[in-house]
């Protein structure tokens, strides 16, 4: 029965030779963890390097949380990789962005490991950004409530990552406005 009756796939003699240690798991790094987009007009693209190591299968599961955020595969497999590299591009799309910060996340999934590129993209322009800055370095109470605003959404982003714990949502809402508010009080 045992082998027998497994299916046969690559992704099967991958785990067999794994299993009977005459091959290493097939592992992937990315290239960034993090990517911010200001002032987007139109349709933007964006590249994120993936490098393997090893030889053997690979099949990575590509999704994303956020609406903004266009992949035009969802699958990356060995025919994707040129040598031990590949390139993934993706599209973040102005239509789709609301007001102030959006936040997403890329992730990256095998059956052996799962990584993230969190992205940030607003409509909003390196310059506006620079003087909303200097107008709460002047002190501009309404300049502080407009950044609170517009990172509230940052706030729920990393409730998102955490929604897993025990904790209450409203409780860790409430604790990151805090954090938000003592940030622009503390910046300088």
């Amino acid at each position: 029965r045992g082998i027998v009756s497994a299916k046969p796939s690559p992704q099967n003699v991958e785990e067999f030779l794994i299993g009977i240690r005459k091959k290493n798991k097939v592992e992937f790094k990315i290239n960034k963890k993090q990517a911010d987009f200001w002032g987007i007009e139109g349709s933007v693209s964006d590249k994120i390097e993936i490098k393997k190591d090893g030889w053997g299968y690979l099949c990575v599961n590509v999704s994303t949380d956020a609406d903004f955020i266009r992949l035009p595969k969802t699958k990356i497999t060995l025919e994707d990789f040129l040598g031990s590299v590949c390139t993934f591009e993706y599209y973040i799309e102005q239509d789709k962005l609301h007001a102030g910060r959006n936040f997403g996340k890329i992730s990256f999934s095998s059956p052996y490991q799962t990584l993230e590129v969190l992205i940030m993209a607003t409509t909003i322009k390196e310059e506006e950004k620079k003087a909303l800055f200097e107008r709460i370095k002047a002190g501009d109470k309404e300049a502080k409530e407009e950044y609170i605003k517009g990172n509230l959404r940052l706030v729920l982003s990393v409730i998102r990552r955490f929604s897993n714990s025990n904790e209450n949502a409203d409780d860790l809402f409430q604790i990151g406005c805090v954090g938000l508010i003592k940030a622009i009080n503390n910046f300088n």
